[in-house]
């Protein structure tokens, strides 16, 4: 390399990144000056989205159960002795309780920022400094900081997609599931558009055909003769009724807590569907002729299906009015667009990629953590004309010399 000639990535590159970040800087600025943005619009789009969040977490939730469900049948059918049976339940069980305390711990951060976002709209736009609202393993990613502290304010909400996929992994390797057999909830026969993965053709039980629990519960029609393993099978179904009733009373909060922040159509639509739901003929029990266990599971496999449903339908209707009611850039105030997509903050506000990375750099040069620009409006615009401001009183004040030189010569 010649002498004089700056690495790559060196002085050159981070003087062009600065200067890029300055020219974003004078352009926001400006944008911001020329126009104002709607808070109340903005407020209510982040409501919206911690609605979904919390349907598609309780419905990834009941994803899993039944998908739990069916490789443990599936285990027990493979099993030669009464212990084996035990240990397939005891896997399941296992695997139920961290899939169920995922979900605990996602739901109670996403009130923690609810509860957040109600405080600041009474209190207006006088809100405190950011604190850790979402930390990096509870479903988040963060960006770089050489301050650890400055991480706290930068938190991004990793995609629903994501997360779901590697809450699969951890509930696959909990209970021991080889190949894809926690993947879905068909049977070989049907397409590969499966409920556990959401796809419409495969909505919750509505697929024609079996679905893959369907056919694995007609092993429990006869009552085993075994102690050991007819305790594994009916300790299997007490288990899954009490994951299905949970998995209702979280439908019915979601549905309370959720209807005040929606228009009043949609909410009324919910009110039909969840009466559905909770009616005696899904939520009911019967007698039956074969081994009891068998038409037990059948109605809670049902009752799960049909919550999923439920869910799955409440999402979509949920996605429609976010994506009908779309909101600008809180920081350009341009809409975003496939050339300008958004990424969503641990506030569960939105801001464009662009816009984001560009704040992150230019808070980071002035030595500060990036900070959402909805939730602290003022310190957002303050922040915005602080550079400039530097930079004239360093025009203003005398130059100092020049350091002594460091070049050996030779």
């Amino acid at each position: 390399m010649a002498a004089g000639t700056p690495p790559r990535g060196g002085a050159a590159s981070v003087g062009t990144r600065s200067a890029s970040c300055e020219r974003w800087r004078s352009t926001v600025a400006r944008a911001q000056a020329e126009a104002s943005l709607d808070l109340g619009s903005i407020q209510r789009a982040q409501q919206r989205e911690l609605c979904f969040r919390k349907c598609k977490a309780a419905k990834g939730l009941a994803l899993r159960t039944r998908a739990l469900v069916a490789e443990t049948l599936l285990q027990m059918s493979q099993a030669t002795v009464g212990k084996d049976h035990q240990a397939a339940r005891d896997r399941c069980a296992k695997a139920a309780a961290a899939s169920r305390e995922r979900h605990d711990r996602h739901h109670e951060l996403l009130e923690r920022v609810q509860q957040g976002a109600r405080r600041w709209s009474l209190q207006g736009s006088a809100r405190p400094r950011p604190r850790r609202i979402l930390s990096a393993g509870h479903a988040m990613e963060r960006s770089r900081s050489p301050s650890p502290r400055s991480l706290d304010s930068e938190a991004l909400l990793r995609g629903v997609t994501s997360s779901d996929e590697s809450a699969l992994q951890e509930t696959r390797a909990l209970v021991g599931a080889s190949g894809a057999g926690l993947d879905s909830d068909r049977s070989p026969t049907q397409s590969s558009s499966s409920a556990c993965e959401g796809g419409r053709a495969g909505r919750a039980g509505t697929s024609s055909g079996p679905s893959r629990v369907d056919t694995l519960l007609q092993a429990l029609r006869s009552e085993p003769a075994e102690d050991l393993e007819r305790a594994a099978k009916f300790g299997l179904y007490e288990a899954y009724l009490a994951e299905v009733e949970s998995i209702r009373e979280i439908l019915i909060k979601f549905h309370s807590e959720s209807c005040p922040l929606l228009d009043q159509q949609v909410a009324t639509w919910m009110d039909g569907q969840l009466r559905e739901v909770d009616s005696r003929q899904k939520m009911g029990t019967f007698e039956t002729g074969d081994w009891f266990v068998y038409h037990m599971m059948r109605q809670a496999h049902a009752n799960n299906c049909n919550m999923t449903s439920k869910l799955d339908l409440w999402e979509e209707k949920i996605r429609n009015l976010c994506a009908g009611d779309p909101q600008p850039c809180p920081i350009c105030l341009e809409h975003y667009s496939c050339d300008r997509p958004s990424q969503t903050l641990g506030c569960c506000h939105k801001a464009c990629n662009r816009c984001w990375g560009n704040w992150t750099k230019l808070m980071h040069g002035m030595g500060k953590a990036a900070f959402c620009p909805s939730c602290h409006r003022k310190e957002f615009l303050s922040s915005l004309s602080a550079p400039a401001e530097v930079a004239a009183v360093r025009a203003r004040s005398p130059r100092s010399p020049p350091p002594p030189s460091t070049k050996i010569s030779l």
